[in-house]
């Protein structure tokens, strides 16, 4: 459920500071309240709930040019801005660093490439929050074809930080194979909050600073980024941050506080009633569900 309520977070976020907002979409298992606020709801009939799921991307793209932002993100500025970065791009593009192989920071080795080792010539790391796809270009099909084979032989190949199967490590194979370099850097756009440093967020002005530390320890300051990724490593306070802080945006009243609450206490007590049904003995489900029977019926 928390990942229907940040989607639907990220779309007001969007259309709040977007001057002309676009269609905007969401790719989900099921229908529910939160998905009726998007213009399309593409449903994946056998999602995984993993990274496999987007790996599929270049086949669930919805419009003729499509950019997937994950769900666990808010918009600072008009988003529309990125169209113009990848106004050029290759038909599946990301933000990132295009990086020679004698940089020892990429995600894997030429030697590492198996039998595309001949076929590359640079090295990709880049930030798996924004992907650009194309589905109509006809150079999208052996770009997915090659996914599909990298994935399946996902352990013929060594990548660094990566010893488990990812979308973005996959990826950036199949990209350096086929030579679609990064549109742009991904620190101009995303303040990915597990990484970045000295971060001061106004969301209702619009304002979002940040800086991330390079490889050689020096601090890159970014005074207008677009996006604020939280990641997956906020976990439930975070995830009610976030939501206070699109309430204040988009309702723009003291109620966004105990609304943000409201939603929090909802999602404790359905992962509780999760845990009492999969764990407890059935003499104490039926006392501690009289208690969160009554814990309800007091909140609303």
């Amino acid at each position: 459920m928390e990942f229907f309520i940040m989607a639907r977070n990220l779309l007001l976020s969007y259309r709040h500071f977007s001057v002309d907002p676009l269609p905007f979409a969401i790719i989900c298992d099921k229908q529910n309240k939160y998905t009726q606020s998007f213009d399309d709801v593409i449903l994946l009939p056998t999602a995984k709930r993993s990274y496999i799921d987007k790996l599929e991307l270049t086949s669930l793209a919805p419009y003729d040019r499509t950019i997937f932002i994950d769900a666990d993100c808010l918009a600072y500025r008009d988003l529309n801005d990125m169209w113009e970065v990848f106004k050029d791009a290759p038909p599946f593009c990301v933000l990132g660093d295009k990086l020679s192989f004698d940089q020892s920071y990429g995600w894997f080795l030429k030697e590492d490439a198996g039998e595309f080792s001949d076929k590359i010539s640079f090295n990709i790391i880049f930030h798996g929050g924004a992907y650009y796809i194309e589905p109509s270009h006809p150079g999208l099909v052996p770009f997915r074809d090659t996914v599909s084979y990298i994935h399946e032989h996902y352990f013929d190949y060594k990548f660094r930080l990566f010893p488990m199967p990812s979308d973005e490590t996959v990826f950036s194979l199949a990209l350096a194979v086929h030579g679609f370099a990064p549109a742009a850097r991904f620190q101009d756009w995303f303040c990915y909050l597990p990484i970045a440093v000295g971060v001061k967020a106004a969301p209702r002005k619009g304002l979002l600073n940040y800086s991330y530390r390079t490889k050689g320890g020096n601090l890159i300051t970014i005074g207008s980024g677009y996006l604020l990724h939280w990641g997956h490593h906020g976990g439930l306070s975070l995830f009610t941050f976030q939501t206070y802080l699109i309430l204040r945006l988009v309702r723009n009243d003291c109620r966004a506080f105990f609304n943000a609450m409201n939603l929090w206490l909802t999602i404790v007590s359905y992962k509780l009633s999760r845990l009492v049904k999969r764990w407890m003995p059935y003499s104490l489900k039926q006392t501690l569900f009289k208690y969160y029977e009554y814990f309800n019926k007091l909140r609303r």
